[in-house]
């Protein structure tokens, strides 16, 4: 089970756990994951490739040999059920600049030696000191990781919470008839180190009986990444990225934007749900959500730039098998209204590409409505009429008068769109292309 993290003990860390998730969303590498995940056994993570661990400190301190945030996090990710490629611990404090220091070489270090850093760090607390036993959850972990029946685990958890003297604790290994072996590493391991002020040690007690072989995967994936900026500091960051420098808006209400609108919305979605997951797509509505007001007050897509594009001298060749292509051959268009068909769709879905890239949801907020509600509905409105005509007409000569009329129909402004001939000819092509939609020009 996860053991709860720094970053959900304030309303700041919270916030921070947000902005975090949408920096290496938008600009980490990360851009092509399929989920989001936020607190569910870590902080943030994207599929199974990458978890981060969030750690949030307003005053930049030093992150110690000693610190729960290194110890906690490694506890978390050894116990944890799913696996990543790659674990991150993202924190704002910085590595000790103590000459003794172990953890400020982690990622300098291989696997052999991260292993070593691991048993080499010393607590200043001693288990020969302590002289009272108890039997609770973190012992009883310990005790998995040794060379222990879990028969006898079982029937020790009988025991837990009460505290020991050695002579009475001894006594109650005997009567529960523990072999001489088990009873020494419980004599060892079974100290009463329950108080809060041994709570990182016990980690570190913990991982230092892991296996090897298993502890190494583990620490084979890790980077610690220091120094990074506070909950303010990220944002302003965040403004300079090109993804959100693309919306068109002043800088206080880009701050907005991002700290109100959208890492605000992330940070109660998971208050309140405490798992929250959503896709690549999920999380870029949001985005776009947040920034729509600004986007139809100011968003002017690129038509007139293709009116005089010229399509690649390759594109009639790149183009032959597309549906229309075909359908426009059977109806028997003459080879320069295919031409004018195929320039026409490339400039379109040329367009739509270097404008998704701006707004990753125009495609859906803008494109899609004007595709279905005003260009497939007119065709498809034209095309009954020649559906009802006399049967004796050639159907394929019919289905070239339907085209070549369909080409002239008067097609409504929508949103951002608005009415340029070759976008409507070139969205045209494009019902027949998809397949979901089942639309033909042959009638």
């Amino acid at each position: 089970m996860k053991e709860k993290h720094d970053s959900r003990d304030s309303k700041r860390g919270d916030f921070y756990q947000a902005i975090v998730a949408i920096e290496y969303a938008i600009g980490k590498d990360l851009s092509n994951f399929e989920y989001l995940t936020i607190e569910h056994e870590g902080d943030v993570s994207f599929d199974n490739k990458t978890q981060i661990e969030v750690k949030h400190h307003k005053n930049k301190t030093s992150l110690a040999d000693t610190a729960e945030d290194f110890w906690k996090t490694l506890y978390n990710w050894i116990n944890q059920k799913a696996t990543f490629n790659k674990l991150i611990l993202h924190t704002t404090e910085h590595f000790s600049t103590n000459r003794k220091a172990f953890l400020k070489n982690w990622n300098k270090s291989n696997n052999e030696d991260k292993y070593k850093i691991i048993h080499r760090i010393r607590f200043k607390h001693n288990l020969d000191k302590i002289t009272n036993f108890k039997v609770f959850d973190r012992n009883i972990e310990i005790l998995t990781q040794c060379d222990i029946k879990q028969t006898t685990i079982e029937n020790l958890k009988q025991f837990q919470k009460k505290t020991y003297n050695k002579n009475d604790f001894v006594v109650l290994l005997n009567d529960l008839q523990i072999i001489d072996t088990e009873k020494d590493i419980i004599i060892k391991e079974c100290k009463d180190t329950s108080a809060t002020k041994y709570k990182t040690w016990n980690y570190q007690r913990y991982i230092q009986k892991v296996s090897k072989n298993k502890l190494i995967r583990i620490l084979d994936k890790i980077n610690i990444k220091t120094q990074q900026p506070i909950d303010t500091e990220l944002i302003a960051e965040l403004m300079t990225y090109p993804f959100f420098k693309s919306i068109p808006c002043k800088a206080e209400d880009l701050e907005e934007i991002i700290s109100v609108r959208i890492a605000g919305m992330i940070q109660s979605k998971v208050v309140g749900e405490k798992k929250w997951q959503i896709t690549n797509k999920q999380f870029y509505a949001i985005i776009q959500s947040a920034a729509k007001d600004f986007y139809n007050d100011n968003y002017k897509p690129i038509f007139d730039k293709y009116l005089t594009e010229n399509a690649p001298d390759t594109v009639g060749n790149e183009y032959k098998n597309k549906n229309f292509v075909k359908e426009l051959g059977l109806i028997k268009c003459f080879e320069d209204e295919i031409s004018e068909a195929i320039v026409d769709n490339w400039k379109t879905n040329t367009l739509l590409g270097e404008e998704t890239k701006k707004d990753p949801m125009y495609f859906d907020t803008d494109y899609l409505p004007y595709r279905n509600e005003f260009v497939l509905r007119k065709v498809r409105n034209k095309k009954r009429e020649y559906e009802r005509q006399d049967i004796e007409i050639e159907n394929l000569k019919n289905s070239l008068s339907f085209y070549r009329k369909a080409k002239e129909l008067p097609i409504e402004n929508y949103k951002s769109i608005k009415s340029y001939p070759y976008f409507e000819h070139g969205t045209m092509q494009n019902l027949v292309e998809d397949n979901n939609i089942k639309f033909s020009w042959i009638i």
